[in-house]
C-alpha cells in the first residue's frame, strides 16, 4: 500500500511507464493479499485518477504493456495454479456472483453504520489511548490546511487525490449489502489516513499565518509526549484483557500440548474471521517439533478441545438486530459442533475474550 501511494505521488509528478508498472504492480499484490481489499481498491484508484485525469496515459500503447505486465507479475503463481486445477477457484468466485450467499443481509442505514464504525476504528488507531476528541481536533486542523492552502502545488493535488481516494473506498466498500464484511478486508486503511493528515499537517506549518505555524509546532510536541507517555505506561501495566494476540493464542496452544503430551486429541477453533490461519500453522509448528501428530478435527475418545475467540459485538442501539444475531454466533457454533448430550469437562479463560473448553460427545448405543 506504501508503494502504492509513493508511485502515485511519483506519477503525479510526471506520467512514466516505471511508476505504471509500480501502480498495477502494488494494487495486484494487495489484491493477491487480500481480495476483498484488492477488488473496493483497484476500482477506486483507477477512478480517482480518471477523475484526476491522469489514466489517460494508462490505455496508451507503450503505457498498456507495461501497466498490464505490473498487473500480472504478482497474479503468476495464482494464474498457474489456476490453469492445473482447471479454473477452481475462478468457477467458485462466479458461482457466487451469480448466486450470492444472504448470510448477513442488511440494510442501507445498517451498512452506512457499520462501514461508518470500521473507518472511525481505523482512525482512531492512529493516536494515542485511541481518544476520539484529539483525533477528532487533529483531523479538523490537518482539514483546514488542505482545504484552504492557496498554492496549487503537488503536495496539494495529492492529498486532494487521497481524500478523493478515500472516500471512493468508502462509496466501494457499500456495494455488496448481504454478506459478512469484516474489518480487516481494510486492513490499510490506517496509512491513507496517515498520508491525508501528513500533508495537511505539512500545509499548517508552511501557512503564513504565525498562529497556524505555531499551533502545529505545540500540536506535535504534545502528540510526541502523549506517546511516549502511553509507550511507558503499557509497559508496567499488563496486557489489556480483550486483547486476542499471538501471546495469548501460544498460551492455548501449550496449554492443550501439558494437558495431551503426545496423544492424539481434536481442537475445534471459533475465531471471528472464520479460518483459524494462526492456530493451524502454531499447531502445524509444535507437531514437527514434538515430532507428534498435528491434531484432528475428529473427536478423539469421545473428546475435543474447544478453542472460542468471543466477538466484542460492540453495536449502535440502532443496530439491535446486528447485535442479537453476533451474540448467537458462538452458541450456534458450538450447537452444530456438539450433540445435545455432550458434558462440558474442563473450561479454562484465558481472558475476557479466549476461552479454551474440552467437551465429552456421548455416543449414543443401540
Amino acid at each position: 500500500l506504501l508503494l502504492l501511494f509513493y508511485s502515485l505521488y511519483k506519477y503525479l509528478q510526471k506520467p512514466n511507464k516505471v511508476d505504471s508498472i509500480l501502480i498495477f504492480f502494488s494494487l495486484s499484490f494487495i489484491f493477491e493479499a487480500e481480495i476483498a481489499m484488492g477488488i473496493i481498491l483497484i476500482p477506486a484508484a483507477l477512478l480517482s485518477m480518471f477523475l484526476y485525469k491522469r489514466t489517460v496515459n494508462f490505455f496508451r500503447k507503450d503505457f498498456l504493456l507495461y501497466s498490464v505486465l505490473g498487473f500480472l507479475i504478482p497474479l503468476s503463481p495464482h494464474i498457474l495454479f489456476e490453469l492445473r486445477s482447471s479454473f477452481l477457484q475462478t468457477k467458485s468466485v462466479i458461482g457466487f456472483l451469480q448466486n450470492p450467499t444472504q448470510s448477513h443481509p442488511a440494510s442501507f442505514q445498517g451498512l452506512l453504520i457499520e462501514r461508518s464504525r470500521f473507518f472511525w476504528e481505523y482512525y482512531l488507531s492512529l493516536f494515542p489511548y485511541q481518544n476520539p476528541t484529539l483525533a477528532t481536533l487533529f483531523g479538523l486542523f490537518c482539514l483546514v490546511g488542505i482545504i484552504y492552502f492557496v498554492k496549487k502545488n503537488l503536495q496539494l493535488n495529492y492529498a486532494r487525490l487521497s481524500l478523493l481516494f478515500l472516500g471512493l473506498i468508502v462509496v466501494f466498500s457499500l456495494i455488496n449489502s448481504n454478506n459478512f464484511f469484516w474489518a480487516n478486508y481494510l486492513e490499510g486503511l490506517p496509512y491513507i489516513f496517515l498520508i491525508i493528515l501528513s500533508a495537511g499537517f505539512d500545509f499548517n506549518l508552511k501557512s503564513k499565518f504565525l498562529l497556524m505555524r505555531n499551533t502545529s509546532y505545540a500540536l506535535l510536541i504534545f502528540l510526541i509526549l502523549i506517546a511516549v507517555f502511553q509507550l511507558l505506561y503499557q509497559q508496567k501495566t499488563e496486557i489489556n484483557p480483550n486483547e486476542i494476540s499471538l501471546r495469548e493464542q501460544n498460551i492455548v496452544v501449550d496449554k492443550i500440548y501439558s494437558k495431551e503430551g503426545e496423544s492424539d486429541f481434536c481442537v475445534r477453533v471459533y475465531t471471528p474471521p472464520i479460518i483459524p490461519h494462526t492456530y493451524n500453522y502454531l499447531f502445524t509448528y509444535q507437531s514437527y517439533a514434538r515430532k507428534t501428530n498435528p491434531p484432528r478435527e475428529d473427536f478423539v475418545g469421545n473428546k475435543c478441545w474447544f478453542i472460542i475467540e468471543r466477538e466484542t459485538c460492540n453495536f449502535l442501539p440502532i443496530e439491535k438486530k446486528e447485535k442479537i444475531e453476533c451474540e448467537k454466533r458462538v452458541p450456534n457454533w458450538k450447537s452444530a459442533h456438539l450433540g445435545p448430550d455432550a458434558k462440558l469437562l474442563e473450561r479454562e479463560t484465558i481472558n475476557n475474550r479466549l476461552s479454551l473448553e474440552l467437551w465429552e460427545k456421548k455416543i449414543s448405543s443401540f
